[in-house]
C-alpha cells in the first residue's frame, strides 16, 4: 500500500513543473508519516484487546503530578506483559472546585468514549463524577480517601481504589496515650469529606485512650495569610498544647510557616500530623520543611524492599524529573502506587471479558492479586482492603526519621516482622525530637489564668464540719473553704496532668439534692459530703468514693461447739414446744386425710415420720484521686479532720437461745387452727358412723358442762364487782346515834 501510494506520487512529480515539486515530496512524506503512525496502533489491535481508561487528577498538585506518572507507566507494563495496547485519556481538575470534576467526567464519556475512569481525588469530586457513571454504567476507580459504607447502593460503579486510612485515628490516639495528654486540639481543612471521615474516628479513638478533643478549627482552603495568624494567636492564649493537624498539603505548609513566625514551633509545642500530609513529607523542599522541625506524623506503610517496587521506583524518578522539573524530590509516594494498582485492576478486567459496562464491573470486583504495589489488591465491599500498618516519623533536618511503625492488632513496633516486638505505647521507639530540640516530652498544656475557672459547688450548710466547714469573714468580704473533702479535692487537683483552675462557690441550701441538681447550670462540679445516691445518678456523674459506702454484710458468729450448734438457738422448753405442735399439726393432717389416701394408711409406726454527666474530666479527677489515695495524703488529711474511733472489742461469742414466750401467738395460732380442722372432721364423721353417738353425746356433756361452768364462774365474778361498788351497811342503832 505504501509502496503503490510512492509510485503513484513519481508519476505526477515527472508531469508537472519544477514549482510544484516540492509540494509533491512534502505530500508524499506526509502519507508515508500516516502509515508509519497507523502501523502501530493495527498491529496493537491484532495483537491484543482494547481498552480506553479515561483519568481525573489535578495537574497543578504534588499527588496529580504523581499519579499522572504512575498510570503512564502502568499502561507500558501493562503492554509489555499482556501484549494489551491500552489508551490513556488525562483531564485535569481543580480540588477546590468539584465541578470540574463533574465536566471532566461528562467530556472523557461522551467524547472520548471511555471504558472506565480512575480517579479523581477528594469525595466532593468523586460524588459528582459517580452519578454520571452510574447514568451510563461506566466503572470509576475512586482515589479518594474516604469511601462511605452506604456507597455500593447508591453507586453500584463505584469502587474504592485507594485503601481506607481510617485506622490511622487509633495510631493518633496511641501517641498521645504514649505520653499521657488528655487534652487535644484539632485543625482541620473545612471541607465535608475531611471532617465526616475524619472526626468520628479520632474522637472515639481518643475517648478510649481518656482523652478528648478541647477544640475545632476549621480552616478554608483559600485561608488568608492573616487569617491563619488570627486564628494561630488565638490558640496561643488556650491552655493546650497538642495540635492534631488534617489539612491539605498545600495548607499545611502554610500554617506551619505562619506558626513558626508565631513561635509556635518551639518549646512545649506538640504537632501530630495525618497521612494526607505526612505520606508527602517526602516532597517537601528544604525551605519548607525548616518551619516542620519536631512535628511526628503518621504515614501509610509502603514497603519498598521488593524488587517490583525497585524498577518501578528507578523508572518513576527518571520520568517524574523528566516531566517535573520544578520538583526537588522524585521520590514516589503511595498515592502514586495507588494509581498504578488502578490501572492494572481495569487492566486485567479488559482482559477477561468482552463486553463492557456491567460484566466489566464484575471482572474488576473479581479482581483478587497480591502483587500490587501497595500490597493485596481486593475488593470487599466495593472497596480494597484498608490499610493496617503505618509508620511513625519526626521531622528533623532536611527530611525526617523513621521512628518505628504502628498495627491496628499489635500497636507500636521498631520493626515489621514476625521477630519484631509490640507494645501499646511507642516510649521504646527511638528517641522524638520534639519542636525547639529538647528530648524531654513536652506535658502538652501551659498554665493559663485568663481561662475561665471550673465553679465548684460547696454546701455551706453542711452537718459534718469535718468534710466541709464554710466561714464567711465579713471584714475582709470573703469567705473561707476547709474540712477534709475541700483539701482533698486541692490535693487532687495538683496531681492532675495538667493545669485545671476552680473557683468555690458556697451553696446555702441545706438540700443535697438541689445542689446536685444545680451541676449544668450553676456549677461545673460539687465538692463535699454528698452522699452517692442512685437518684443523684440522673443529674451527675460521681468520682470514686474517699470513704466506705456504709454498705455491711450481716454474718453469723462462729460457736465453739460446732457439733450441736444447730440446737443453740432454742431453749429446751422451746425445743418441746415445738416437738408437740409438729405431732398434733401431723396427727390431724393424717387422721383427716387417711380416708382418701390409701398410702396413708397402715400401722402407726410407719407414718410418723433470696460530676455532670459525661463530663472529660471524670476520669482524670478519678485517676489524680486514686494517686492521693496510694501516697499517703488521704490517711493523713483523714487523721487530721476525722477524730479516730476506739475500735470494737472482742468479746467472746454469746449465744442467746429463744424461749417459747415469743412464739406464744404462733402456737396458740397453729394449735387453734388444727383444733378447729379436727373438731369440723369429727361432726362430719360423726352422721356417717352411728357408732360414734356416744362420742358425740360425750362430747355435747362435756360442751355443755364447759358452758354451766363458765356461766357460774361469770356469776361469781359479777358478784364479787357488785360487792365492791355498794356503800357500806349501818345497824338501826348507828343511825339512831347519828
Amino acid at each position: 500500500m505504501s509502496a503503490y501510494i510512492g509510485m503513484k506520487a513519481l508519476v505526477l512529480v515527472g508531469n508537472h513543473s519544477a514549482a510544484n515539486e516540492m509540494a509533491a515530496v512534502h505530500f508524499v512524506l506526509s502519507l508515508l508519516a500516516v502509515v508509519l503512525l497507523l502501523k502501530p496502533i493495527a498491529a496493537g489491535r491484532s495483537s491484543g484487546s482494547h481498552g480506553v481508561i479515561g483519568a481525573i487528577v489535578d495537574r497543578s498538585s504534588r499527588i496529580g503530578k504523581e499519579e499522572i506518572v504512575a498510570m503512564e507507566i502502568a499502561r507500558e507494563d501493562v503492554y509489555r506483559h499482556f501484549n494489551q495496547n491500552l489508551t490513556l485519556v488525562v483531564k485535569d481538575a481543580d480540588q477546590r472546585n468539584p465541578i470540574r470534576a463533574a465536566l471532566a467526567g461528562l467530556d472523557l464519556i461522551n467524547t472520548q468514549q471511555v471504558e472506565a475512569i480512575v480517579g479523581p481525588q477528594t469525595w466532593e469530586e468523586v460524588s459528582l463524577v459517580a452519578d454520571i457513571c452510574t447514568d451510563k454504567q461506566i466503572p470509576i476507580l475512586s482515589l479518594a480517601d474516604t469511601t462511605p459504607e452506604w456507597t455500593a447502593e447508591k453507586w453500584p460503579f463505584l469502587l474504592g481504589a485507594s485503601h481506607d486510612n481510617s485506622a490511622q485515628m487509633k495510631a493518633i490516639a496511641g501517641i498521645v496515650q504514649s505520653w499521657n495528654w488528655h487534652q487535644v486540639t484539632v485543625i482541620h481543612e473545612e471541607v465535608g469529606s475531611w471532617t465526616n471521615g475524619f472526626m468520628p474516628h479520632l474522637h472515639d479513638s481518643l475517648r478510649e485512650v481518656g482523652a478528648e478533643i478541647s477544640q475545632f478549627v476549621g480552616l478554608s482552603p483559600f485561608a488568608s495569610s492573616d487569617s491563619l495568624s488570627r486564628e494561630l494567636e488565638n490558640l496561643e492564649k488556650e491552655q493546650c498544647r497538642v495540635f492534631v493537624v488534617h489539612l491539605s498539603l498545600p495548607l499545611a505548609v502554610r500554617l506551619f510557616e505562619m506558626a513558626k513566625k508565631l513561635k509556635m514551633m518551639e518549646k512545649d509545642y506538640v504537632w501530630i500530623t495525618t497521612h494526607h500530609i505526612t505520606s508527602l513529607v517526602h516532597s517537601i523542599n528544604a525551605s519548607t520543611i525548616s518551619s516542620m522541625q519536631g512535628v511526628v506524623g503518621v504515614k501509610s506503610y509502603l514497603s519498598e524492599t521488593g524488587q517490583r517496587f525497585q524498577d518501578f521506583s528507578s523508572r518513576f524518578r527518571k520520568r517524574f524529573r523528566r516531566e517535573n522539573s520544578e520538583e526537588e524530590n522524585n521520590e514516589p509516594g503511595i498515592y502514586a502506587v495507588q494509581a498504578y494498582d488502578a490501572i492494572w485492576t481495569i487492566a486485567r478486567a479488559f482482559k477477561g471479558s468482552k463486553r463492557r459496562n456491567q460484566e466489566l464491573l464484575e471482572r474488576v470486583l473479581q479482581t483478587d492479586f497480591d502483587q500490587g504495589l501497595s500490597g493485596e489488591v481486593q475488593f470487599n465491599n466495593h472497596k480494597v482492603a484498608p490499610t493496617q500498618i503505618f509508620q511513625i516519623i519526626n521531622v528533623v533536618g532536611k527530611s525526617y526519621r523513621e521512628l518505628g511503625f504502628w498495627s491496628s492488632e499489635l500497636g507500636f513496633s521498631e520493626t515489621i516482622g514476625k521477630n519484631a516486638t509490640h507494645s501499646s505505647l511507642m516510649n521504646d521507639l527511638e528517641q522524638v525530637l520534639w519542636p525547639g530540640g529538647p528530648k524531654y516530652t513536652p506535658r502538652g498544656w501551659t498554665e493559663v489564668t485568663r481561662l475561665k475557672p471550673l465553679l465548684v459547688g460547696v454546701p455551706a450548710k453542711s452537718g459534718y464540719r469535718e468534710y466541709v466547714k464554710v466561714e464567711y469573714n465579713q471584714s475582709r468580704n470573703s469567705t473561707s473553704f476547709d474540712g477534709l473533702a475541700i483539701q482533698l479535692f486541692e490535693e487532687t487537683v495538683r496531681s492532675l496532668p495538667f493545669y485545671l483552675r476552680y473557683e468555690f462557690v458556697p451553696f446555702n441550701d441545706i438540700s443535697y439534692d438541689k445542689l446536685v441538681g444545680e451541676i449544668g447550670e450553676n456549677f461545673d462540679a460539687v465538692v463535699g459530703d454528698v452522699a452517692i445516691v442512685a437518684d443523684r445518678y440522673k443529674h451527675a456523674e460521681f468520682s470514686h468514693p474517699f470513704t466506705e459506702t456504709g454498705l455491711m454484710l450481716i454474718v453469723p458468729a462462729r460457736s465453739s461447739n460446732k457439733a450441736w450448734s444447730f440446737i443453740k438457738p432454742f431453749t429446751k422448753p422451746m425445743w418441746a414446744s415445738i416437738t408437740v405442735i409438729t405431732i398434733y399439726n401431723g396427727f390431724v393432717v393424717w387422721l383427716i386425710e387417711r380416708p382418701a389416701h390409701p398410702e396413708l394408711r397402715g400401722s402407726m409406726l410407719h407414718q410418723i415420720g433470696a460530676f455532670p454527666r459525661g463530663s472529660p474530666l471524670l476520669a482524670s479527677i478519678n485517676e489524680a484521686l486514686l494517686k492521693v489515695s496510694e501516697n499517703g495524703t488521704l490517711v493523713q488529711l483523714e487523721n487530721k479532720f476525722i477524730r479516730q474511733d476506739k475500735q470494737c472489742q472482742d468479746k467472746d461469742d454469746e449465744i442467746h437461745s429463744l424461749s417459747p414466750n415469743g412464739f406464744r401467738a404462733l402456737f396458740i395460732i397453729t394449735g387453734g387452727t388444727s383444733t378447729i380442722a379436727l373438731i369440723i372432721y369429727i361432726f362430719c364423721i360423726a352422721n356417717s358412723f352411728s357408732g360414734l353417738t356416744m362420742i358425740r353425746g360425750l362430747m355435747f356433756s362435756v360442751i355443755k358442762h364447759w358452758c354451766y361452768q363458765s356461766k357460774r364462774f361469770r356469776r361469781r365474778v359479777s358478784n364479787v364487782e357488785s360487792l365492791e361498788n355498794s356503800p357500806p351497811h349501818h345497824s338501826p342503832n348507828q343511825l339512831s346515834q347519828v
